[in-house]
């Protein structure tokens, strides 16, 4: 981080300053030690990330048979989706400001 902040200090003060301010913030991914859970806390984005689950468990699908059909399996993805990330601590932990 250092060596980047030194190379991009003179083009980018402020964005560098934000940076360095914040670096323990957004270096915090880097503290969770199981490295199976990283695909799943590479972004906070909660929306962002149902939504990426949901395309890749019906991509293979093609077309759902009907509209009740699709309504089934969205409801499947994001029930499993929102029981998993409540047993999730590590991400918790992670934004958790102390």
């Amino acid at each position: 981080m250092k060596s980047f902040c030194r190379i991009w200090q003179t083009l980018y003060p402020r964005a560098v300053k934000s940076l360095m301010n914040h670096e323990e913030q957004l270096l915090a991914f880097f503290r969770i030690k199981e490295p199976e859970l990283w695909s799943s806390i590479r972004t906070t984005n909660l929306i962002e990330r149902r939504f990426r689950e949901v395309r890749r468990r019906t991509r293979p699908m093609g077309v759902f048979s009907d509209r009740t059909s699709m309504e089934r399996i969205l409801y499947a993805i994001f029930t499993h989706e929102n029981l998993k990330e409540n047993t999730m601590t590590p991400f918790l932990i992670m934004t958790h400001n102390s």
